[in-house]
């Protein structure tokens, strides 16, 4: 995995910086103005509070309309990456249940205030309106 994500940082232009960690919206504050910001990728961080039992869905929905709002308002781009998740079949766990659904409306709540919103499917990008 360690090599996967090193070749994933290696493919990002120079000078952009990635936000990790539970506290998206606290990393993202913390860039300075100007500079481009990559969250990758929105899937992997509602797991991860989801799996650390850091919040309800409720409480984690509420932290991703406010990195929206935080990523509207700050100056340079904002390039996020979410999973595609609710194509397939309803999971059978509960916890993988409430992972799609949470997920589903972070990224409606990034995308509704993003200027752009590109569907990448295998390897081509559709720009949706």
């Amino acid at each position: 995995m360690a090599a996967r994500v090193a070749v994933h940082r290696a493919a990002r232009p120079e000078g952009w910086r990635t936000v990790e960690g539970q506290d998206v919206v606290g990393a993202l504050g913390a860039v300075e103005p100007g500079v481009t910001v990559l969250l990758d990728s929105l899937g992997t961080w509602v797991s991860e509070l989801l799996w650390r039992d850091e919040g309800t869905a409720d409480a984690i929905r509420e932290s991703a309309r406010e990195f929206a709002r935080a990523a509207a308002a700050r100056e340079g781009l904002t390039v996020v990456v979410a999973e595609e998740a609710g194509w397939g079949p309803v999971p059978p766990h509960a916890l993988t249940r409430v992972w799609l659904d949470v997920l589903g409306d972070a990224v409606q709540a990034v995308s509704a205030v993003a200027d752009r919103a590109v569907l990448v499917v295998a390897g081509r990008e559709v720009e949706l309106p």
